[in-house]
């Protein structure tokens, strides 16, 4: 009987864990990233759903990139240019020229 037990437990542990998932909170904004070299000719894009699926095409760098974030709740929104310094994104506050 001793036995029986311990083996109805390893199964009832087992079967438990292997519906484990992993639980992550969903975004609180839709962000779009296109992604430009420093002539402005578009390389790649990364789209953040609100339901938090990550959706790429292309190149997932460069010169610049635009970003677009919308707010799930709201629908609110904004856009703004960035640079790669080399070792992060910088703000700039107008749309670039081509600087090659």
């Amino acid at each position: 009987m001793r036995r029986f037990s311990w083996v109805v437990l390893v199964l009832l542990v087992v079967s438990l864990g292997a519906g484990v998932r992993e639980v992550r909170a969903l975004p609180t904004n839709d962000v779009d990233d296109t992604f430009y070299d420093c002539s402005l000719n578009e390389l790649g894009w990364r789209f953040l759903s609100c339901g938090g699926h990550i959706y790429t095409s292309g190149q997932q760098s460069g010169a610049y990139r635009y970003r677009i974030v919308t707010s799930c709740d709201t629908g609110s929104g904004s856009a703004k240019w960035y640079y790669w310094s080399g070792s992060s994104w910088q703000y700039i506050a107008s749309p670039p020229g081509p600087n090659c």
